[in-house]
């Protein structure tokens, strides 16, 4: 069975944003399959699809081939660099010259994004020294930058003294 243009459209952006679809023969490619990246042209920019849009600007994207397409000869036969792909751990071939020097470190937008979060994850996580509680005068390890007391009953005693000393 043929893919309509529509179709395929759909396809490659799946690919693109799973990285589990060929975008030669548009077949499912299991998690772990070994992939070549490629450089696919997107003839309607912007068009809607179940995966979101595609970026503006953006006419061609990343897409992964599943191994039986890069063998068969439909890719042609370069050299190709070996990357894992730092979202799954999936091993990607690429052809240097298709990307320039910059060559994408994941095999698609979802590993791309669960990178993103692990980065995140790494920047938010801040190293906290312990402060001396305004209340009791131990030490405590705070939750929050901001916290002056050890927890509740300390925080309760220090509002009261603050509000006798008003007085």
């Amino acid at each position: 069975m043929e893919l309509t243009p529509a179709q395929k459209f759909d396809a490659t952006i799946r690919a693109a944003a799973a990285g589990d679809v060929c975008v030669c023969c548009f077949r499912l490619m299991l998690p772990g399959a070994s992939v070549t990246m490629v450089r696919r042209e997107l003839r309607q920019p912007g068009r809607p699809s179940p995966f979101g849009r595609v970026p503006d600007g953006h006419t061609s994207v990343a897409a992964p081939i599943c191994l039986d397409c890069t063998l068969s000869g439909d890719i042609e036969q370069r050299r190709q660099g070996l990357r894992r792909c730092k979202g799954g751990g999936r091993v990607m071939r690429h052809f240097p010259s298709a990307y320039g020097t910059s060559f994408p470190p994941v095999c698609s937008w979802a590993c791309a994004y669960i990178v993103k979060l692990a980065r995140s994850k790494v920047v938010r996580r801040v190293e906290r020294s312990t402060e001396i509680c305004d209340g009791c005068g131990e030490q405590f390890m705070p939750k929050r930058s901001d916290a002056r007391t050890c927890g509740n009953r300390c925080r309760q005693r220090v509002f009261r003294q603050r509000r006798r000393a008003s007085r």
